[in-house]
Order: C-alpha cells, then structure tokens, then sequence
C-alpha cells in the first residue's frame, strides 16, 4: 500500500491526514484529488511512503506521538486509531485524520516549528515493518483560507463540521469511510 500524510495549517489548529491507499497507477494524483475537494485542502507532508499489509487479518495502527509542547490532541482524539484490517483489504483506500489544537496558554505566532511522529503498523508484526513519518513544519504559519460561499447553498459553521468529523472518524466495526456519502 501507498501511504501519504497532509497536514492542514490553521491559526489554533492543525489537522493530519494520513491516507493509505493501494498501490495503482495514478494513486498519489487520487489522494491529490481528494484533497482538493476538501476545504481547506492539505499540503503533502513527504514523500509517498510504502507500507506492507499483511494477510493475518490484524488491524493497523497509526500513532501520533513526539508532538511540539503546546499543540494537544483534540479532545477525546486517541493517540493510537485502529483501521480495521477488512476495510483495508476489501477497499482501494482508507484513511484517518489527527486534529491537534494549540494551547490556551499558548501562541501560534511564537512558535517556531511543529514536529511529530507518525508511524503506521500492522497489530502483532515486529517493529521492521513499521513505517514512519517525521513531520516538520518551519517556521509554523497557518494556512489562511476563505469559503466560497457562493459555491455552496448551504454550509455549516467550523466548529460544527469539525465536531461531526470527529464522530465519524471513531472506530467502527463495519468501518467509517463516510467520505464516500459525499455528493458532487
């Protein structure tokens, strides 16, 4: 499988997207793809990744870890999600999203970097099969975006949408890739 991390800027949060997808012709230009359609869309963080699924029918587990003092996960966010190995051999790809959101004691504007970990491994195989990002964004600067309203007939708030995100994004026995209830 190929697997490929986006990270999203914003002024008190950053969203990690890491996407794995089966190896194919034209496979990092569909993530690309994906990204486009959502808003704000993500910058690739790394070369394109390979990573080895084996069929013992163990699920994976990317972990976020080693992150910046300051930043923290979005409440209720677990560090480790378990993407359920049936969805990754039935599907042509899956992924899940980290959001982090910045200190209250802290500010974006003086920090000078943000770094992680993310490492992507199949439950009981030994850490040689592991495969790992370093995340490195110098010096850390948001992404500013502006919605095109007039795109869209009806939008919900930030907030909300985020919130929904998360809801979805638990884990699932049956799976949670509700992207494709997408429409347009």
């Amino acid at each position: 499988m190929s697997c490929m991390v986006y990270i999203v800027k914003q002024e008190k949060d950053i969203h990690l997207r890491v996407y794995l997808v089966k190896q194919f012709s034209g496979a990092e230009q569909w993530v690309e793809g994906e990204e486009k359609k959502v808003v704000p869309g993500g910058t690739k963080c790394e070369m394109t990744k390979s990573f080895t699924l084996m069929a013992t029918g163990n699920d994976v587990e990317v972990e976020i870890d080693n992150v910046t003092d300051g930043w923290k996960l979005f409440p209720n966010d677990k560090k480790i999600l378990l993407l359920p190995y049936g969805c990754l051999w039935d599907t042509d790809h899956y992924g899940c999203t980290f959001t982090l959101i910045l200190d209250e004691s802290c500010d974006a504007s003086t920090m000078p970097s943000f770094r992680c970990t993310i490492s992507i491994k199949q439950k009981g195989s030994d850490d040689g099969m592991q495969t790992e990002f370093a995340i490195c964004q110098s010096p850390f600067q948001a992404q500013v975006t502006t919605p095109k309203r007039e795109t869209k007939p009806a939008s919900l708030p930030y907030s909300v949408r985020l919130e929904l995100s998360h809801l979805l994004d638990f884990d699932h026995p049956l799976g949670n890739d509700w992207r494709s209830c997408q429409s347009g």
